[in-house]
């Protein structure tokens, strides 16, 4: 009895020792896997208008580490290096004061997945330019560790000939956070910019804008009245006759004779001539009357 106890410990001691050995090469595999083929990501978290308020919106840009398919490489030399694409654009840094590195360029490929580094700069780009073109920069030693610049650089981006950039601007953005705009200058063809970190670096064509112009109002004019004058009208009466053989005509200023001209077709004198008349026949026609009378009244006594 006490044999076959003895016989389960020990068969319990050695799977459990199967178990942790197991899990610890589980464990070693699973970490391997991660450091081999760990993707460079970079996230950002928008606010996203939508109907009904905002919402929170994680977006992450991934590209896979691929060796160094796509990078550019060039050695610092008397603090200058410059590598050219496969599209044509050179890139040149100047001003490094550590010796012994290395120029290392990669341009973002353009990518119509979703969750790729091209469609993360596109959003953050929205609404700041066109013709998208970013890169991302940085200096390694001869061991393939990256270093810092360590002091202040100028980064020159010369696009290929009819990339069609007329008025560029650079836009640093950072793996989290907004895009900051540079203060780069364009000569010649070539946009440069001073900078003191690793990062990546998006070259835009800046949207022109137009002026607006504010209409010219023609001032309105009042006219001016000009005073009216009174006019000092004199009336005057010509009186014309004939007599004998010949015809006189007389002018008078009623203001000088001091008389008021009668009025032409005034029937004020009319009306006193008819009733003249009148009472003139009521007076002839009452005599008549008591004439009568007095004639009937001497016949009749």
């Amino acid at each position: 009895m006490e044999k076959k106890q003895e016989n389960r410990r020990i068969d319990k001691r050695l799977f459990g020792r199967s178990i942790r050995r197991i899990t610890a090469v589980l464990s070693v595999f699973v970490i391997g896997a991660l450091f081999t083929a760990m993707p460079c990501m970079a996230a950002e978290t928008n606010i996203v208008e939508q109907s009904g308020g905002s919402a929170r919106k994680d977006v992450y840009a991934k590209y896979e580490s691929s060796g160094e398919d796509g990078i550019a490489s060039s050695p610092v030399t008397d603090g200058t290096a410059s590598v050219t694409l496969a599209d044509g654009t050179v890139i040149t840094v100047s001003g490094v004061t550590a010796d012994g590195l290395y120029l290392k360029v990669f341009a973002i490929p353009k990518e119509t997945d979703s969750s790729s580094a091209w469609q993360w700069f596109t959003a953050q780009m929205e609404g700041k330019g066109t013709n998208m073109r970013p890169y991302d920069i940085w200096l390694e030693d001869a061991n393939g560790q990256v270093q810092e610049v360590g002091g202040t650089i100028r980064i020159a981006i010369t696009p290929p000939s009819g990339a069609g950039y007329q008025n560029p601007v650079i836009y640093y953005q950072p793996s989290q956070g907004s895009p900051e705009k540079m203060n780069a200058s364009y000569a010649g063809g070539t946009v440069s910019f001073q900078t003191t970190h690793n990062s990546y670096y998006v070259l835009l064509e800046q949207p022109t804008q137009t002026p607006t112009q504010t209409p010219t109002q023609t001032p309105i004019q009042t006219p001016t009245e000009a005073p009216e004058e009174d006019a000092t009208l004199t009336p005057t009466q010509t009186l014309s006759g004939t007599t004998g053989g010949g015809t006189s005509q007389n002018t008078a200023s009623a203001a000088d004779s001091g008389k008021e001209t009668p009025k032409t077709g005034d029937p004020s004198d009319i009306y006193s001539w008819a009733v003249t008349l009148l009472i003139s026949l009521s007076a002839a026609g009452e005599i008549v009357f008591l004439q009568y009378r007095k004639k009937k009244y001497n016949e009749n006594h």
